[in-house]
Order: structure tokens, then sequence, then C-alpha cells
């Protein structure tokens, strides 16, 4: 799956709601991007997440 920047996703670790902000340096060969959480006590909290855990849709 492709990521696009400004876009929301569901952070499969956590399921919160998160906003990409922009392509983060790769951590043991994993593809990272930045992302700000978007909903409650921690919105606007940014991290570093590979990108194999971001998704479309909460299953």
């Amino acid at each position: 799956m492709d990521i696009v920047q400004s876009k929301l996703y569901y952070f499969t670790k956590s399921w919160n709601q998160v906003r990409t902000i922009a392509p983060a340096p790769a951590y043991r060969g994993q593809a990272m991007w930045a992302v700000e959480r978007t909903a409650g006590a921690n919105a606007g909290k940014r991290m570093d997440v590979p990108a194999s855990a971001l998704v479309t849709r909460r299953r």
C-alpha cells in the first residue's frame, strides 16, 4: 500500500487515528513515517511508525 502525506490512517499497534506528516528515515531497513495523533488526550503527539503499521480502516 502506498502511504500518502496528510492523509488519515489507523496505527495498528494502538488503533489510534493518525495523520501522516512526512516520510521518516528508515529504521533497520523498514520504511518509516512521521505521524501525529488526531484525537484523544494525546492529540498532536508526533511519532515515527513503520509504514507497514498504517492501514486505511480499522479491522
